[in-house]
């Protein structure tokens, strides 16, 4: 359990590597923000991204996103489908034959994906050889 956990709301005015301080004003400098000064043990800097899907054709057709909550969801909802599906395919076939998911993305979130989908297509088929 945490308990000190504190979420601020602010615009990042620099970082103090030297001093391990994120400085950061809750409104903007420019803007008559009060300054304050985090202390930090690790710094993670996730910028985040946009991706515009209309960029790679038939991705706005067929990709799916995962970058808001609703995302999330309906990606769960689907990896479901494949969980049910590959299930049901093993029965049948009985062989233990390979099956394809791809992750298209060489970032954080698309990495993280990938290797949670080999943990749990692992998990689901009682084998350790999804790559």
């Amino acid at each position: 359990e945490i308990d000190d956990v504190t979420f601020v709301r602010g615009q990042v005015e620099g970082i103090d590597v030297k001093n391990q301080q994120v400085v950061m004003s809750t409104l903007g400098k420019k803007n008559g923000g009060e300054i304050n000064a985090i202390d930090y043990d690790a710094l993670v800097i996730a910028t985040g991204g946009e991706i515009s899907l209309d960029a790679i054709p038939g991705a706005s057709k067929y990709a799916l996103p995962f970058y808001t909550v609703d995302q999330c969801f309906e990606l769960k909802r689907r990896l479901s489908l494949v969980d049910n599906y590959l299930g049901e395919k093993r029965k049948r076939q009985n062989d233990g034959g390979k099956e394809s998911v791809v992750v298209v993305g060489g970032g954080y979130s698309g990495v993280e994906l990938a290797l949670n989908l080999v943990d749990r297509l692992n998990a689901s088929s009682g084998r350790k050889d999804v790559e």
